[in-house]
């Protein structure tokens, strides 16, 4: 247990992310590949370590109509392939993540062989929701 600079307390925890070194290398991964990994796998984290901006992420998602209508489109396929759980709760526990991620870290010049194909410049992210990315991707320094 620990507290803030305010005086709040809080507790410690960890996350693990592994990495395949070989295989990374083996698919001609970039220079940045771990990089990318580790913002990549950390934004199914960001729930628990920035909720707020987790939740304005949702938010800006869902109120813009280009965004809404793509993970709407999106949803209608998984729930065709068996998808179990509420469209709200399949944006925030998986889909989300995937969109963030793919914008931050996609397109041909990614250092993660799996992400160059990520078209961000053709998907519907639409002014709301891509403004609000653009800050993450500020704050991340990328």
């Amino acid at each position: 247990m620990g507290r803030d600079k305010d005086g709040r307390r809080f507790s410690y925890w960890t996350a693990s992310i592994y990495i395949n070194d070989s295989k990374f290398q083996k698919f001609n991964a970039g220079p940045n590949y771990k990089k990318e990994m580790l913002i990549g796998e950390g934004l199914h984290l960001l729930k628990e370590i920035d909720p707020e901006r987790a939740e304005r992420l949702y938010q800006s998602a869902v109120n813009d109509p280009a965004t809404l209508g793509w993970l709407k489109e999106s949803f209608k396929r998984e729930a065709e392939r068996g998808e179990q759980r509420t469209f709200e709760r399949w944006v925030r526990t998986s889909r989300l993540d995937q969109i963030v991620g793919g914008y931050l870290l996609g397109g041909k010049n990614s250092s993660v062989p799996t992400m160059r194909d990520w078209p961000t410049e053709r998907l519907p992210y639409g002014k709301t929701f891509k403004a609000e990315i653009e800050k993450l991707k500020a704050d991340l320094d990328l």
